[in-house]
């Protein structure tokens, strides 16, 4: 994991009028041992201009205009300018913002060569209704309907986070935009070629255009593009927000991916955790809440300064080793490629029928499928899966095997939710002879020897087909399973658990208040009291949140890095 120091506020919003709301989402850029912070300044009823200050290194602010630098000055942009970034490409400043005319926010430009005075070059992306876009995307059917259920209504298609690439790639322009759910890519030889015709062409080729897709926990109701790539010998380093949902609203978090130096529409590597999420007051607490915006970055030396919009009250920053971090992906990259080797992990999707399917909970599914021909797997891993329908095929859904390895089937337990009317949901209405497709095998949670396994929700499938894997060895011993549950009809498989580890099996319950069950959350006191022995190893799996909380409690207990084995890829 990787040391992420939070430095603090960096500004907070003034009295003067064009402030005195809110300041977030600088755009930054290091000239010399200065700092330019182009930011977002908001005043009361929601109107943004863009606002200045500089630093003297990374964190000392030295100037500070009373005055906007740029303000809304055209119908595009009436309501609004918007969450900027900026990059110097061939001696020209590349300021993009968000023009929001009180209804539909697209992404736009302004030039500099001084940084003092800026040239608006009007919007850059498209202006199409969204029934146009659907008109063309839809039908290809190659893309996640997302894209379909959370850009709705009459108007037009908003399109924002646009984020130039600092310097040109194969003499092309690059710059990243963000069409909910996913990160989208441009690349052109001048902006003169963002004509209608280039648009067109792009939509009818919409899915060869996407950059990032949400891919893990905290980042799976949208991403969108953050701060502009920074330039390494590992390739290019991409800052981007994850948007994960929960009841009242959304958590904003920072995410890392590297991208091929020559082609960034290649993956090379992803963080599969957060790099760092809100959890100080100012992130927690604002104008919107639980939210870290990062738009801005510079480097020092080995550091790396990630500046960004704190719950979109004031401006904050982050800093952590580069070196660190950098190794921290190709370590990840590493161990992606030890598994496609060692696994077998293959490219070729596999088309299997659903051979029954039955509830195991009220809301947990046990389906059952045919097992591809060679098909290999180890206990603790997981595949994604579609379902084998035309409006389903691109909606893929990870899901951990708790079948085993040399069983001729496959088995998923599946928690469902039928409210969001998704892709769990849809498999809750498959009966036998429907199809599913199985994707790649992944996942790094595997048996390292006697310990205790702590899950939360459906964060204990993972350790079903460890712990029957086990069982079937006569090698159960005196491993534990700590798993906490809503209520008491939550509980997953409690007969087998029950059966497998004896007394070893401990369930808590957050919502029941019962005295056949503990009660409650994991606590220090809880484990305390529950794990006989620190000195063994520890398998984490379930709501990310929850897990981070236990990860602290058993790093307070003693327990070493080492010793603690949980998801990451």
């Amino acid at each position: 994991m990787i040391t992420v120091r939070k430095e603090g506020v960096i500004i907070r919003n003034t009295d003067l009028p064009f402030e005195n709301d809110a300041v977030l989402n600088p755009a930054v850029i290091r000239q010399g041992e200065s700092v330019y912070f182009f930011y977002r300044a908001v005043k009361e009823g929601n109107y943004s201009s863009i606002g200045f200050c500089k630093l003297r290194g990374p964190l000392n602010v030295i100037e500070r205009s009373i005055t906007p630098i740029l303000s809304p000055e055209f119908d595009y942009e009436s309501h609004g300018m918007e969450d900027p970034r900026i990059v110097k490409i061939e001696g020209t400043f590349y300021l993009t913002y968000i023009a929001f005319d009180g209804h539909t926010a697209l992404g736009a430009l302004a030039t500099s060569n001084d940084l003092r005075h800026f040239k608006k070059q009007g919007l850059i992306v498209p202006k199409i209704k969204i029934n146009d876009f659907k008109s063309i995307v839809q039908p290809k059917r190659k893309v996640t309907s997302k894209y379909f259920s959370m850009n709705i209504g009459n108007g037009y298609l908003m399109d924002k986070d646009v984020v130039f690439f600092p310097r040109k790639i194969n003499n092309k322009f690059y710059f990243m935009h963000r069409i909910k759910p996913e990160i989208q890519i441009v690349a052109i030889e001048s902006l003169q070629d963002l004509t209608e015709e280039f648009w067109r062409v792009y939509f009818e080729n919409f899915h060869e255009n996407i950059m990032l897709s949400p891919r893990f926990s905290q980042e799976l109701s949208f991403i969108g593009s953050g701060c502009p790539p920074i330039e390494t010998k590992e390739g290019w380093l991409i800052i981007y927000h994850g948007v994960n949902g929960y009841e009242g609203g959304y958590s904003y978090s920072v995410r890392i991916a590297l991208m091929d130096i020559n082609d960034p529409q290649r993956e090379i590597a992803r963080l599969p955790y957060q790099l760092f999420k809100p959890h100080l007051d100012y992130e927690l607490s604002g104008v919107v809440d639980k939210v870290c915006f990062p738009t801005g970055a510079t480097v020092f030396g080995d550091t790396l300064y990630i500046y960004y919009g704190a719950a979109d009250k004031c401006i904050a920053c982050a800093s952590l080793n580069l070196s660190s971090l950098l190794e921290e992906l190709l370590l990840k990259q590493n161990l992606k490629k030890n598994i496609q080797q060692h696994i077998g992990k293959s490219k070729t999707k596999h088309i299997v029928k659903v051979k029954t399917i039955g509830n195991v909970t009220h809301n947990v599914l046990r389906i059952v499928t045919e097992k591809p021909p060679n098909f290999s797997y180890s206990p603790g891993q997981a595949t994604e899966v579609s379902i084998n329908k035309n409006e389903w095929i691109n909606e893929l859904r990870p899901f951990s095997f708790t079948s085993l390895p040399e069983n001729n089937y496959l088995e998923f337990t599946i928690k469902i939710y039928p409210q969001y009317h998704g892709v769990t949901n849809e498999l809750s209405t498959l009966v036998p002879g429907d199809e599913l497709i199985v994707h790649d095998v992944f996942g790094t949670i595997s048996y390292q020897g006697e310990g205790v396994f702590i899950a939360g929700g459906a964060g204990v499938t993972p350790f079903i087909s460890i712990l029957r894997s086990l069982d079937a060895k006569n090698e159960i011993g005196q491993n534990r399973l700590i798993f906490a549950s809503k209520t008491k009809k939550d509980i997953i498989l409690e007969p087998e658990f029950q059966t497998l580890l004896k007394d070893n099996f401990i369930s808590i319950l957050s919502q029941d208040n019962t005295t056949d069950y503990a009660n409650g959350h994991i606590t220090k006191e809880f484990l305390k009291v529950n794990v006989p022995d620190f000195s063994k190893k520890f398998y984490l799996c379930g709501p990310e949140a929850m897990m981070d909380e236990v990860e602290k409690q058993l790093y307070d207990l003693g327990v070493s890095d080492r010793s603690i084995i949980k998801e990451e890829l």
